[in-house]
């Protein structure tokens, strides 16, 4: 069974190795590099308060309203260990969901997760605590972390309605559908605007969660986009949730990096919609 599983997983990868080879890339002067170190240009706040913990300041464009600045620490762990119950359950439930992608080993893996657009424990707790209409709005109006949060709030409601049954012809379904389109092509546009290997994961989530099921091919899409655009723990993610889904579809798998590909390299001539 294990032998199977490898088998299977070896070649999923290789159709999306073979896809991302043979897809058009955009010419040298429109390609998007990814920098070689995810912390450059960081700024850091030097100030300590007053028990002495330090703080990393917000990247401009990647600030949730009212989190200009967000608390080091020397893991996840630790971040979780100084908050309330509650709070730690809420972030442990995220995380899993992520597939363990938020934590963070030391401050140093921290730094590089922020500046690589990953939202840390505070903003994700503001997040929750911000009304839907609220968190849609300030999505709408272009704040990018706003944009992850509302999408992953979307994709939690969408999946269990799509597990047991499709969408149905009444108010609150003809809503979360609107909701669900809306996020799709938010998604897409984040990946352009972002090249953030977060967003891959949260695309894998929000297209999956659109399916009859939960059908995992997108998630695995999203797992070799987000090794490209500078998630190096992707290759550990992918080979987890592979074994763990042994069995899909191919096309379907290629079918969907793909269209991410294609969102992450699209022009600015393009548009962005909304």
């Amino acid at each position: 069974m294990e032998n199977d599983r490898k088998i299977v997983a070896a070649s999923i990868l290789l159709s999306v190795g073979l896809a991302a080879c043979t897809s058009k890339e955009p010419p040298a002067s429109q390609s998007h590099e990814i920098p070689q170190s995810p912390t450059a240009g960081l700024p850091v706040a030097a100030a300590r308060t007053a028990d002495q913990d330090l703080w990393i300041e917000a990247q401009a464009t990647m600030r949730y309203p009212g989190q200009t600045s967000l608390e080091a620490a020397p893991s996840w762990e630790a971040r979780l260990a100084k908050l309330p119950e509650r709070d730690r359950a809420y972030l442990e439930a995220v995380n899993g969901r992520y597939y363990g992608a938020l934590a963070f080993a030391n401050e140093q893996e921290q730094r590089e997760l922020i500046a690589l657009g990953f939202p840390m424990p505070e903003e994700w707790l503001a997040a929750r605590d911000t009304p839907d209409a609220e968190l849609e709005r300030l999505a709408i109006a272009g704040n990018q972390k706003a944009r992850m949060f509302h999408i992953d709030r979307v994709s939690e409601r969408v999946a269990p309605v799509l597990t047991v049954r499709g969408f149905e012809n009444t108010p609150g379904d003809q809503e979360l559908f609107r909701q669900f389109v809306d996020a799709t092509a938010m998604v897409a546009n984040l990946l352009h605007d972002t090249r953030s290997p977060f967003v891959a994961y949260l695309a894998g989530r929000v297209v999956s969660s659109g399916t009859l099921g939960g059908q995992p091919e997108a998630i695995a899409a999203s797992f070799q986009l987000a090794r490209e655009l500078g998630d190096p723990r992707a290759d550990s993610f992918r080979d987890a949730f592979l074994d763990q889904h042994p069995g899909m579809d191919v096309a379907t798998v290629m079918t969907a990096y793909s269209y991410f590909k294609s969102s992450v390299d699209r022009t600015a001539a393009d548009g962005k919609g909304r």
